[in-house]
């Protein structure tokens, strides 16, 4: 009896793997002759297929066909219906790499219904790769599900070796400080393992989220600010600079220095503007435009001429109310024979008379 049940097996299995063989030679002949549309591979594999569920010859290496062949042509909603019948009406389970396609494709065509289904089975049977992992979560974040993308990647952990790239994508799906932090002390073992790249998407999530979490980066990482590059700089600036916050742009302008690295036009425009924030409700702060007046003399050259860095430092005279330094500064172009801006002469109407400034 054992060995009747152990025939009708290997009969089971062969008749299995003559169908995923017949779908796919089926496949390849009529693509050999022409440019197939999806409907029709849509109806063809599907019409064989349930066919052969119908006769009860459908096995795993048949669905695994199926399934590889219809997302060949992103058809996602049809690669769903083949995995709900042959993976929750007949029990068959399917390997690794086929789930990473059934992710893949869902993920892509944002089905996130399917998507979620398909995880939560793939979950009971095997680790995802990163990959996977990229895709499902990129999915949810699409569709506005950042905590469940965050939670995913984080629940990942024990199952999957989290690299830069890994790290990188957790961190934005990142919605707090505490988040982001937590998140990186499950996966580094401590601050000598956290890359250039990680770091720099730290400083991205750091703009992103606003001035607490800047503060905890700098206070956190302070030692690891020998990976700052010119990408970094700017990102941390332009934050402090949006929430207006004079303090902290000073100190990442004064750590910029301290690193040595050299500001650019774009920086100290930036720098700036944040000294015309803090002059705009401390207008008496004479050290204020003064480290003005020095990030401005560093980029200043007749030879490159940046407009917005001469709009820049012209606010800041005009805000500091200093019409002598705001002279002084429009002297200086006519002299260069360089045109001033429109921006710039709105500016410098504020303080000067309108004598001085005649075009």
């Amino acid at each position: 009896m054992r060995r009747t049940a152990l025939c009708r097996a290997l009969a089971s299995a062969e008749q299995d793997g003559a169908n995923a063989q017949f779908l796919l030679a089926e496949y390849k002949k009529n693509t050999r002759t022409q440019s197939v549309r999806s409907e029709l591979v849509s109806r063809q594999v599907m019409g064989l297929f349930y066919r052969w569920k119908k006769e009860g010859s459908v096995g795993t290496e048949t669905l695994k066909m199926a399934i590889k062949l219809l997302a060949k042509h992103d058809l996602d909603q049809a690669c769903f219906q083949v995995w709900e019948a042959g993976v929750r009406a007949e029990g068959l389970q399917l390997d690794r790499s086929t789930y990473n396609t059934l992710i893949r494709i869902t993920a892509t065509a944002g089905n996130l219904e399917a998507l979620k289904q398909v995880w939560k089975e793939m979950r009971v049977l095997h680790a995802p790769t990163s990959g996977t992992l990229h895709s499902f979560s990129r999915c949810l974040m699409k569709k506005g599900y950042q905590k469940v993308a965050y939670d995913a990647m984080v629940a990942s952990v024990p199952l999957v070796k989290h690299d830069d790239g890994t790290m990188k994508f957790t961190l934005r799906a990142a919605s707090s400080p505490r988040e982001a932090f937590t998140y990186l002390a499950t996966v580094l073992r401590g601050p000598q393992d956290l890359t250039k790249e990680v770091y720099v998407e730290l400083v991205r999530v750091a703009a992103r989220l606003g001035q607490t979490m800047i503060v905890e980066v700098l206070c956190r990482t302070s030692s690891l600010l020998g990976h700052a590059d010119r990408e970094t700089w700017n990102l941390l600036l332009a934050a402090y600079a949006q929430d207006e916050d004079w303090a902290g742009c000073r100190l990442v302008w004064a750590r910029m220095l301290i690193s040595g690295a050299q500001p650019d036009a774009v920086q100290a425009c930036t720098y700036l503007r944040c000294c015309s924030y803090h002059l705009s409700s401390n207008p008496l702060d004479r050290n204020a435009v003064s480290e003005a007046e020095d990030a401005f003399a560093e980029q200043l050259s007749p030879d490159a001429i940046n407009n917005r860095l001469l709009t820049a430092m012209m606010k800041v005279y005009a805000v500091a109310k200093l019409p002598d330094s705001g002279l002084s500064l429009y002297r200086w172009l006519r002299r260069h024979n360089v045109k001033p801006t429109e921006p710039f002469l709105q500016q410098a109407r504020l303080i000067l008379n309108p004598r001085d400034i005649a075009v």
